[in-house]
C-alpha cells in the first residue's frame, strides 16, 4: 500500500469512527449528550436529525464504493456540522478542549478529502 492511501485510510477511518459513534450516542442515548453539555439545549428532533446526519457522512466517506457525488456531499456535509459543532461550543462558552475538537477533526477530514483527491488521479 503507498503512503497516499495509507494517510487517506486513516484519515478517513479517524473521522469515520468519530462521526459514526458520535452520531449512534445522539441516536442511541441523547442524554449522554445532554449531561455532557447541559447548556446546548438541542431539541430532541434537531438531535435526531444531527445524529442521521453525521452517520450518513461517516459512511459517505468511508465506504469504497459511494459515487463521488454522494461522498463529496459527505465531505461537505461534515464540514458544515464541524463548523457548526465549534461554533456551538464557543455560543455556550464551553471549554477550549471541547471547542477546538470539531476544528481538530475538520483538519483530519481536510487531509481526507486532499488525499481521496490525490488518489483519484492516479
Amino acid at each position: 500500500m503507498k503512503k497516499d492511501e495509507i494517510i487517506y485510510w486513516v484519515s478517513t477511518c479517524i473521522v469515520a469512527i468519530s462521526l459514526l459513534i458520535s452520531g449512534a450516542i445522539y441516536l442511541i442515548d441523547p442524554a449522554i449528550i445532554e449531561s455532557l453539555h447541559p447548556d446546548m439545549g438541542f431539541p430532541d428532533y434537531f438531535k435526531t436529525q444531527l445524529g442521521v446526519c453525521k452517520i450518513l457522512g461517516g459512511l459517505a466517506i468511508l465506504l469504497p464504493k459511494v459515487p463521488k457525488k454522494i461522498k463529496e456531499f459527505g465531505y461537505a456535509g461534515l464540514t458544515i456540522v464541524l463548523f457548526s459543532a465549534c461554533y456551538t461550543h464557543i455560543a455556550i462558552q464551553d471549554t477550549l478542549k471541547d471547542t477546538i475538537t470539531p476544528l481538530i477533526i475538520f483538519g483530519i477530514l481536510v487531509v481526507s478529502y486532499v488525499y481521496g483527491k490525490k488518489l483519484e488521479k492516479v
